[in-house]
This record gives structure tokens, C-alpha cells and sequence, in this order.
């Protein structure tokens, strides 16, 4: 950096750091792009490339509770809008809480997830809500898939739903978050 003096004295002033060069940000991204991308879709259970496999036996309280939802349910539109309402009710992503609760991300045990309500990633979130529809009498794991956006710079997943003939896509997590109403996913990069 050049300073020019009221003396008319040019002085050049250097700073012990200089600016990145365009290979180091070319690293950065593409350590980025590696790391969140592709890493995390193999390190993190529930994020994986593939349907993660649905148990076919779920704990006794989420099973009474899939019942009950049954039972007041005439047809299988009604009962994935009650399930839908019931697990978004139950569970909530947050954004910030997406990076400093990280390590939840990693749960799986069905009945530990079912005992803490309150924030979950929207991997979890997901997980219980597939794991509802599957183990219903309406729903089975062929009419189940989960995909993923690039929502807030890291992938974010929802659920697609067959319905009737035809693919319904499913937010219960970023329904809070932004407000994605039923029968609807995000279509943005950032929110």
C-alpha cells in the first residue's frame, strides 16, 4: 500500500498479510464444494446418496401414534397432511442451529429421536416423517424418496411423496423455517 505524506513523501506500508491469490481462493472452493457436497454425503448417516434403509418396526409410542393418526384418517391424502402437521408441530430446523447443533445430525435411534422434540436437522425431521408414512397401512417405502436442494449454502433435504399417481414434494423442516406450505419445496438458494 502507497501512503502519500502532507510532506509529499511517498511511503510504501506493507501488511504482514496479503490478499489471497486466485489459486488459494480456487483451493477454498474447491475444498468447499468437496467437503460439503460430497463428504458430508458419506460421513452423514441420514444424507447419504441413496434412501437410507426404513426400520420396519418402530418404537411403541410412534407406533400408537401412527395408529391414532390411522384411525382418524379416511384416506391417505388426509393422513400424510395430519402426519405432516403432527411431526412439523413436534420438530423445528433452525439455521443457526444447523451449525452449532452439528453433531445432532448424527442420531438415528428412532426412539431417542421420538423422546427430544424441539429442534432437529432436516435430515432427522425427514427420517421420523419417512419412517411415519412407510410403517402406515396408506403409505409403503416404494411410495417414499428423499432428495436434496442447495438451500443457505449447504444441501438440505425434503421428501417426495407418491400420491394418487403422482410425486408431491414434502418440507416439514424448512416449513417452519421460511414457510413452505404443504405440497411444496423450496425453489430458492438462500432464505
Amino acid at each position: 500500500m502507497v501512503v502519500l505524506l502532507p510532506s509529499k513523501q511517498v511511503v510504501r506500508v506493507r501488511f504482514p498479510y496479503s490478499a489471497p491469490n486466485k489459486m488459494t481462493i480456487i483451493y477454498l472452493i474447491g475444498l468447499y464444494v468437496f467437503v460439503v457436497f460430497l463428504l458430508s454425503r458419506l460421513v452423514i448417516p441420514l444424507m447419504g446418496f441413496r434412501m437410507y434403509k426404513i426400520p420396519k418396526e418402530l418404537p411403541e409410542e410412534m407406533l400408537v401414534k401412527v395408529k391414532g393418526l390411522e384411525g382418524q384418517s379416511q384416506t391417505a391424502e388426509e393422513f400424510l397432511k395430519k402426519t405432516y402437521d403432527f411431526v412439523q408441530s413436534r420438530w423445528h430446523a433452525e439455521r443457526l442451529k444447523t451449525v452449532v447443533k452439528f453433531p445432532l445430525i448424527f442420531r438415528t435411534d428412532l426412539e431417542q429421536l421420538w423422546q427430544a422434540p424441539g429442534y432437529a436437522h432436516c435430515t432427522t425431521i425427514n427420517y421420523i416423517f419417512v419412517c411415519m408414512l412407510a410403517n402406515s397401512k396408506f403409505f409403503t417405502a416404494e411410495n417414499l424418496k428423499v432428495r436434496h436442494v442447495f438451500f443457505n449454502g449447504v444441501p438440505h433435504q425434503y421428501v417426495k411423496v407418491r400420491l394418487n399417481g403422482r410425486w408431491l414434494d414434502l418440507d416439514p423442516s424448512l416449513s417452519y423455517v421460511i414457510g413452505i406450505p404443504f405440497g411444496q419445496r423450496t425453489r430458492k438458494w438462500f432464505g
